[in-house]
């Protein structure tokens, strides 16, 4: 073959232009075999605080055939998106009781219908890492300041402000919460 010709390596289909062009009695099959699928690959934050809004991407997805990818979202319960068949995914994340791991999925598909998957986990942290202490139980005649809060009845009641918090230490058949005969002049059940 000569040194320079019309043909170039990096473009598809001349190097079988070119050996037909030269050697003519030769059949070439140029294919470029089957479609391999795409690669899908998450990334971005492995945690987060509750109600936070975070962003996860797609974009270090791959086709080997370097085609067009189209992208969908799977959210866990308790989160929510504009556009869940974007690149990019700008997920609200909910406000869990406790520490909560979600799990995230992400499809992508090539021009050829062929798919990949992959997931991310995400833990959602609460604002504070100190457990709520824990109310006490209602006893009749104990001193209750205004804002006290108590446990009775599986409820919580919170003291009224003064002038109706020196009710709250009253007698339990008057002001008990939840059960006394004029408890809500005391308490306000929360």
């Amino acid at each position: 073959m000569g040194y320079q010709t019309p043909f170039s390596a990096f473009k598809p289909g001349d190097y079988a232009r070119c050996v037909q062009h030269f050697f003519p009695e030769v059949v070439i099959e140029d294919s470029d075999g089957p479609n391999q699928p795409p690669v899908a690959v998450i990334t971005g934050p492995s945690q987060a605080k509750e109600g936070a809004t975070v962003t996860l991407s797609g974009q270090a997805s791959t086709d080997p055939e370097r085609g067009a990818l189209r992208y969908q979202w799977t959210l866990p319960a308790g989160v929510s998106a504009v556009a869940r068949n974007q690149l990019h995914l700008e997920a609200s994340l909910p406000s869990p009781p406790a520490d909560t791991s979600l799990l995230f999925v992400l499809r992508v598909t090539d021009d050829q219908g062929a798919s990949d998957t992959a997931q991310h986990v995400l833990l959602v942290t609460g604002s504070s890492s100190t457990p709520p202490k824990p109310y006490p139980a209602y006893q009749e005649g104990f001193p209750y300041q205004a804002g006290g809060i108590v446990t009775s009845q599986g409820g919580l009641y919170q003291c009224k402000p003064f002038p109706y918090s020196g009710w709250c230490a009253g007698a339990a058949w008057a002001y008990a919460p939840g059960t006394g005969t004029a408890w809500d002049s005391a308490w306000e059940k929360r």
